[in-house]
């Protein structure tokens, strides 16, 4: 089929013609423009087998052309309030995360970076609170499997009471302030409506650590641990008399809950297209011709999931 040109208007070019009608399969035609703008391409599925049926997450797979998909991936999503849900997870995949198998996209599918529980854990409790940066401080463990991340700053430090609220010291204002794998900083303290649309600094993982561990060990029946502060956080000994206790915070997107509900909502996004080149004739004839945007083709979008320990289904 032509293609129908019109004049596109501009005062500078005024003779330069742009297509009016798309003509498909024509490898010259630059592909996802919106007026003369590239964009990616993107869809949102909704992946609802069997939806009475509990299920956890573990992989997915996409039959396709291409294999530079990022994607962001949620579950039990409610309404605007979503953030307060305690169910509602969400996570992401980052450029790069697809490996190619047999014509075949495959990614594991990370862990949840809200409402993760599995990746906090218990350090012990402190034994006096003169607490100084870059000192052993001796701890009561509670454990003797503690992890400390190759790059500190992987993980933070958060302290808690006898009732097991937890609190953390933000970085920039230095304040010790409530914590909680859900609720970012400035809602806890204004105790206002959390903007579900917005991913805020104080949210794993976007969070540098305020306090992080740089060393735990035992020696002669003596458990110690180091901590490190932000420059802006100054430890104070009034807090650690009533929050004594210390937790290490891991990465959740490595360490956090399995991705696992009754569905999982998919948003997958393009990020950019590959150059293609082909050759037109031969000898001293021959041209390179190249392809800003090859053609993209989607064919399916696979999960690997399993029924939950919960699950509740009837069928």
């Amino acid at each position: 089929m032509p293609v129908l040109n019109v004049a596109n208007g501009s005062n500078d070019s005024p003779s330069e013609d742009q297509p009016f009608i798309w003509r498909h399969n024509v490898i010259e035609q630059t592909r996802n423009l919106f007026y003369n703008t590239p964009y990616d391409s993107s869809l949102t599925i909704v992946a609802n087998y069997n939806p009475s049926m509990v299920k956890a997450f573990n992989a997915i797979s996409i039959e396709s052309n291409y294999n530079g998909w990022v994607g962001t991936f949620e579950t039990n999503v409610s309404g605007p309030i979503k953030r307060l849900d305690r169910d509602y997870q969400k996570t992401a995949l980052p450029y790069g995360s697809f490996e190619k198998r047999e014509g075949v996209s495959y990614a594991s599918m990370p862990r949840s970076e809200k409402n993760s529980h599995t990746n906090i854990v218990l350090v012990g409790e402190l034994k006096n609170t003169t607490i100084t940066s870059g000192q052993a401080l001796e701890i009561t463990p509670a454990s003797e499997a503690i992890w400390v991340p190759e790059t500190s700053t992987d993980a933070m430090i958060v302290f808690a009471d006898a009732d097991g609220k937890m609190f953390a010291y933000w970085r920039g204002d230095g304040a010790l302030t409530g914590w909680d794998p859900n609720l970012q900083k400035a809602n806890q303290a204004a105790d206002s409506l959390i903007d579900p649309d917005e991913d805020v600094d104080a949210f794993w993982p976007n969070h540098t650590p305020g306090v992080y561990m740089t060393e735990y060990k035992a020696s002669g029946g003596v458990y110690s641990i180091k901590l490190e502060t932000d420059s802006s956080v100054t430890l104070d000994s009034t807090d650690m008399a009533t929050k004594p206790y210390v937790y290490i915070v891991y990465d959740p997107r490595i360490l956090g809950d399995l991705m696992r509900g009754n569905y999982l909502k998919m948003t997958l996004r393009t990020n950019g297209f590959p150059t293609y080149n082909y050759q037109l004739g031969t000898g001293q004839d021959a041209e390179t011709v190249t392809i800003p945007n090859d053609s993209l083709e989607l064919y399916a979008v696979n999960l690997d999931f399993e029924e939950s320990h919960l699950n509740h289904s009837l069928g």
